[in-house]
């Protein structure tokens, strides 16, 4: 029944969904099996997924952000890697310079998306971790 609630409200806020490119994903909780959802809407049957990203954000069924971490960290130690030679080795630069570079490139990258996160103990040090070793 939801289903179609749904896609008459889409209707009446003049939205088309594309549903080519919709797909489901189903979070159940701890405690229960996972079973896949099966929704239609109209005669079109909506492609169910263990995993998708937005925002960059790898987005799971069994709702852990390991490996959206593990994302933005492979990402953010690329760009730190490619800024070495003109930012963090170079001598002409001053600290200040070099800081407000890492705010602006490293931090952002790494955070990107983390809004969406549940962070826990072993994740903050994993980040905690990187930003030391970049200092």
């Amino acid at each position: 029944m939801t289903n179609i609630l749904f896609s008459q409200a889409a209707q009446l806020f003049g939205l088309e969904v594309n549903l080519k490119k919709t797909e489901v994903l189903h979070q159940p909780a701890s405690w229960e099996d996972y079973l896949p959802p099966h929704i239609n809407i109209g005669k079109t049957k909506l492609k169910s997924v263990h995993q998708f990203t937005y925002l960059s954000c790898a987005i799971t069924t069994d709702a852990k952000v390991d490996k959206a971490i593990d994302n933005r960290l492979a990402k953010v130690n690329s760009a730190f890697c490619r800024l070495y030679k003109r930012v963090w080795n170079n001598k002409h630069l001053k600290k200040g310079t070099k800081v407000n570079v890492y705010r602006a490139v490293a931090l952002i990258t790494l955070l990107y998306g983390s809004e969406s996160w549940v962070a826990y103990r072993h994740h903050l040090r994993l980040l905690k971790r990187f930003h030391q070793h970049c200092h």
